[in-house]
């Protein structure tokens, strides 16, 4: 089921259909229609220099093709703030009985402020972050690769981390992000007697255990190395003055609660309401009790005429009467 809340994304339709040019990860949430069960709107989520180079996202079908859907960089809507690198797009996947997929959920699997204290979050804390690895990405299915590692520190909002794609107040986590990584899923994983801690003393296997959606992979800290030239005749090696990039294996990762913050700005809410209005939703059945109830009189001060057996008879006749 996690591994279905994956999406990948292209830079274009013809791309996503051909897999070919890989241009990012990204993962679905969903948020319900208020008062109305089994009715939500679907995001794509991913971060905000994805969606503006890979703007068109791929689901997987049941049937084992994919669905393309053809979004602009236009359509995604990015974090209130304009600093936080993120930005999501509403789907209108109609039939879902077609797509095989899941969702992020924010009321059960988003890790907050709250839950980062009530379940002790943090340094040392199991990670794992679901997105695609380049050449073994599925070509013409959504394959997603598993990537381990831990919490390395937690995010500090007056110390963010600088990026190319600006300062985000991120958490360290320390799993190798390579490119085709971003707009990735990471999740924690919280052992059962720090989830359920009520039932101190209970013995819970690690089938107890939960996990939960940490945040969104932006990038990683690149370290530089020296690049040397072996001397000859000093048999030693002299710096050229010249460096080459390294990955620390330390990704930047975008905590939860900013996504939080994006669904519930108010372009996102504006658009909710307006998409109400022009397609209102049907209201889910509701089973009716068959209770037989004595039919009510329109004026009790008169009372019901007697059936005689002439009149039996005649409305017998008009019942039965053959019509042309």
């Amino acid at each position: 089921e996690i591994l279905d809340t994956v999406l990948y994304l292209y830079h274009s339709k013809e791309d996503a259909e051909a897999g070919e040019n890989a241009g990012g990860s990204g993962f679905l949430t969903a948020i319900a229609v208020p008062g109305l069960s089994f009715h939500a709107w679907l995001y794509a989520v991913t971060n905000r220099h994805v969606a503006e180079q890979a703007p068109v996202v791929r689901l997987n079908k049941l049937d084992g093709k994919v669905r393309v859907f053809p979004m602009k960089d236009t359509d995604w809507v990015g974090h209130p703030d304009k600093k936080t690198d993120l930005a999501v797009v509403n789907l209108d996947v109609g039939d879902t009985r077609q797509l095989k997929f899941h969702t992020i959920e924010p009321s059960m699997h988003f890790v907050t402020p709250e839950r980062i204290r009530e379940y002790d979050i943090g340094i040392g804390d199991d990670t794992m972050m679901l997105g695609r690895l380049i050449d073994r990405d599925g070509v013409q299915r959504n394959v997603p690769t598993v990537r381990a590692g831990i919490i390395a520190q937690m995010y500090d909002a007056n110390y963010p981390i600088r990026t190319d794609a600006g300062d985000q107040v991120a958490y360290l986590v320390e799993t190798r992000s390579i490119s085709g990584y971003s707009g990735s899923p990471i999740y924690v994983w919280i052992p059962a007697h720090r989830y359920f801690k009520k039932s101190a003393g209970v013995f819970m296997g690690r089938e107890a255990d939960r996990l939960m959606f940490l945040g969104i992979d932006c990038a990683h800290l690149p370290d530089y190395t020296p690049v040397l030239k072996h001397n000859s005749c000093t048999r030693l090696y002299e710096q050229t003055g010249e460096w080459v990039e390294r990955n620390t294996g330390m990704a930047i990762v975008i905590p939860a609660h900013k996504l939080q913050e994006l669904l519930d700005c108010k372009d996102l809410q504006d658009q909710r309401e307006e998409d109400l209005k022009d397609k209102p939703i049907k209201p889910a059945a509701i089973g009716k009790l068959d209770v037989a109830e004595k039919p009510k009189r329109k004026n009790r001060d008169v009372p019901t005429p007697p059936v005689t057996r002439k009149k039996f008879f005649d409305d017998l006749a008009k019942a039965t009467k053959k019509t042309r």
